[in-house]
C-alpha cells in the first residue's frame, strides 16, 4: 500500500495543476480535499499537516512535518505536486 503521502501526490496529481487551494482554510485546503477524498473522516485539519477526526481525535499523517509544503506559494495543486514530487526524492 502506498504510504499516506504518496497518495496525497497522487490526489494532487489528479486535480488541475493550476487549480489553487486556500492554506489558511482548514475545511477546503489541499489536505482536507485529499483526506476527504480518500474517505477519511476528517472533521478539520491545521494548515500544518494535522487533522480532527469526527470524534476530536488528533492527527498527523507525516505528510508535512516541516510546515512548508502545504504553505509554500504558489498554492496550486501542481506546485504542490512539485513540491511534494521533491520532498519524497522525485516521482515513483
Amino acid at each position: 500500500m502506498k504510504s499516506l503521502s504518496h497518495q496525497m501526490l497522487d490526489f494532487c496529481r489528479s486535480k488541475p495543476a493550476d487549480e489553487e487551494y486556500d492554506f489558511l482554510d482548514n475545511c477546503g485546503g489541499a489536505l482536507f480535499q485529499f483526506l476527504s477524498n480518500a474517505g477519511y473522516p476528517v472533521a478539520g485539519v491545521s494548515g500544518y499537516g494535522v487533522w480532527v477526526d469526527a470524534e476530536g481525535n488528533r492527527h498527523q499523517p507525516g505528510i508535512d512535518p516541516e510546515g512548508d509544503l502545504l504553505s509554500d506559494e504558489p498554492t496550486t495543486f501542481g506546485a504542490l505536486a512539485s513540491r511534494l514530487e521533491a520532498a519524497l526524492g522525485g516521482r515513483e
